[in-house]
C-alpha cells in the first residue's frame, strides 16, 4: 500500500514537526506502507543552522515544490529594511520575533493585519498554487491513501482536495489544535473564520490523528470519524553508543533546557523566580547551581533575566546547538528542564522534547498544567516531576538541591518496558493500524497481505 504524505515541515529543516514526519517515513515500510512525501524545498537556512535533519526516504519518493510561504517574502522585506541579511532567519519565525514584544506600534499593527487577514488559513497558503504538480505526482505514485499533518493547516486544505480528486481516503494529523490553538492571539472575526474552515475541511477526513488523549477527546466531540492518539516519541538509533559514557557534572546542580522559547507561554521565568526566592531565604548556595539554556528565541530569557541580577552568574544562554551537541548537554545535566505553559488550556500539549528527554534517562523537572499529559507521562514512567506554580517549583528545586548536595547526581534510569511504548517505531505502528482500519472501512484500494502486517508479525 502507498500513502501520500502532505507536510510543510520535513527534512532538511530541523524542527520537531519535521522529525515526527521523518520517523513516520522511516518506519512505515516495516508495517506495509510505502510513503510518498509531498513537501516544499526550503528557501532559508533558519531551520538547518544546527545541521540538516536526516531523511531515510529515497529521493524519488520525496516530491518538492518551491517554498511559497508568505513569511519568506515578508521576512526578506523586513531584513532589507533592517539593513541585514535574512540568511539566519526563517520562513515562519522572523516576523513573529520582530513584532512580539518589540517594534513600533505601526509595525505591530501591520503585522497583525497581515497575520489575521492575509494568512488564510496560514502563511503557507500559496502552497496551493502548486496543486496540479502535486496531484500529477500523486497520481503517478498510485497512492492508496492521503495523509497530512498540521500546522500549517494549509496541508489539510491541500490533502482534502487531493484525496477527493484521487477518490482515496484521507487521514488528517493535528499536532496542535487548529482553530483554538492556544499560542495564537486572533481577533473574533479570524477565530470565526478559522472555526468554519476547520469544520469544513476536517469533516471530509476518514479519520483524525493527534498527539494526546485530551486533544483526541476534543476532536471526538466535534467530528464523527475515528480519532487516534499517535504521540511523538524517541528513536534509540539516533543516540550514538559513545554517549553512554557521558556523565552529569558533579560539582553543581545543573539544570539544562534545549529547545524553543515562546513569549508569555514557554519561558524560564518561573525558574528564575523560584531560584531568587530560594536564594533570598538562604536555602541554596547559587555558586552550586547552574542553569543552561540552548535553542531558539533565547532573547526572551535574556530579557527576563535582567530582573534577576543575582542570577547573572548562574544562568547561561548558549544559543542554538546541533542535535548531537544537545544530546551531550542533556546527559551532562543533573536535571532536564521541560518548559510548557502552566495553563489548563495546555493540558493536551505533549512537546516532542519530552520523549527526547525520556531517552536520556536523566531526571526531568517540568513546568506545565497539573493533570495534563506531561504530568501523566512523567508519573507513569517515573522519570520526573511537574510544577504548575512558582511555589511548587520552589519546593521541587529545593528537594533536588538537597538531594544533590547529599548524594551527588542521580543515576541515569535504564530503558524500561514502560518507555518502549514511546518509541517512534511503536507510534508508527499505531499510525499504520489507523491507515489499515481506514482502508478496510472505506473499501477504497486493495489491501494486500503486506498491508495487513501487524506489529507482532514484524517483531
Amino acid at each position: 500500500m502507498r500513502v501520500a504524505i502532505c507536510t510543510y515541515w520535513y527534512p532538511p529543516t530541523r524542527t520537531i514537526a519535521s522529525l515526527r514526519l521523518a520517523k513516520f517515513v522511516k518506519f512505515l515500510p516495516e508495517f506495509g506502507w510505502e510513503p510518498h512525501v509531498f513537501t516544499i524545498a526550503p528557501v532559508t537556512d533558519r531551520y538547518t543552522a544546527a545541521g540538516p535533519l536526516a531523511d531515510d526516504a529515497p529521493p524519488s519518493r520525496v516530491h518538492r515544490v518551491p517554498d511559497p510561504s508568505v513569511h519568506v517574502w515578508v521576512d526578506r522585506a523586513a531584513a532589507r529594511l533592517r539593513g541585514r541579511s535574512s540568511a539566519s532567519t526563517g520562513s515562519q519565525a522572523a516576523p513573529a520575533a520582530s513584532t512580539e514584544g518589540g517594534g513600533s506600534a505601526l509595525t505591530r499593527l501591520a503585522y497583525r493585519l497581515y497575520r489575521d487577514f492575509v494568512c488564510m488559513p496560514d502563511e503557507a497558503w500559496p502552497w496551493l498554487r502548486h496543486y496540479r504538480e502535486i496531484r500529477a505526482a500523486a497520481e503517478a505514485a498510485s497512492v492508496d491513501l492521503v495523509f497530512s499533518s498540521s500546522p500549517p493547516a494549509t496541508s489539510h486544505v491541500l490533502a482534502r482536495r487531493l484525496a477527493a480528486d484521487l477518490g482515496k481516503p484521507w487521514v488528517a494529523d493535528l499536532r496542535d489544535p487548529w482553530a483554538d490553538m492556544h499560542t495564537l492571539d486572533r481577533n473574533a472575526f479570524r477565530r470565526w473564520m478559522d472555526v468554519r474552515l476547520e469544520r469544513r475541511t476536517l469533516s471530509n477526513a476518514a479519520a483524525l490523528t493527534t498527539v494526546s488523549a485530551p486533544m483526541a477527546k476534543r476532536f471526538s466531540t466535534d467530528y464523527t470519524v475515528p480519532v487516534h492518539v499517535i504521540m511523538n516519541g524517541y528513536d534509540a538509533a539516533d543516540v550514538p553508543a559513545a554517549l553512554a559514557d557521558v556523565q552529569p557534572e558533579a560539582d553543581r546542580l545543573t539544570l539544562v533546557y534545549t529547545g524553543l522559547l515562546y513569549e508569555g507561554r514557554r519561558t524560564p521565568l518561573m525558574v528564575f523566580q523560584a531560584l531568587q526566592r530560594l536564594h533570598a531565604r538562604g536555602a541554596i548556595d547559587l555558586a552550586r547551581v547552574a542553569v543552561r539554556l540552548y535553542g531558539r528565541n533565547l532573547a526572551i530569557a535574556e530579557r527576563q533575566l535582567r530582573d534577576f541580577p543575582e542570577l547573572a552568574g548562574v544562568v547561561q544562554c548558549g544559543g542554538e546547538v546541533s542535535y548531537q551537541e544537545s544530546l551531550v548537554l542533556q546527559r551532562r545535566a543533573t536535571v532536564l528542564l521541560l518548559l510548557e505553559w502552566p495553563d489548563p488550556r495546555a493540558v493536551g500539549v505533549v512537546t516532542g522534547k519530552l520523549f527526547e528527554y525520556l531517552s536520556t534517562g536523566r531526571p526531568i523537572l517540568a513546568i506545565g498544567p497539573r493533570g495534563g499529559e506531561i504530568d501523566r507521562i512523567l508519573g507513569e514512567t517515573r522519570s520526573g516531576t511537574l510544577a504548575e506554580t512558582v511555589e511548587e517549583l520552589e519546593s521541587e528545586l529545593l528537594t533536588l538541591y538537597e538531594d544533590f548536595r547529599a548524594h551527588g547526581p542521580a543515576p541515569s534510569l535504564a530503558p524500561s518496558a514502560t518507555l518502549e511504548q514511546f518509541t517512534r517505531r511503536a507510534m508508527t505502528g499505531r499510525l499504520a493500524d489507523a491507515f489499515n482500519s481506514v482502508v478496510r472501512s472505506t473499501g477504497v484500494g486493495t489491501a494486500t497481505a503486506t498491508a495487513d502486517i501487524t506489529r507482532a508479525e514484524v517483531g
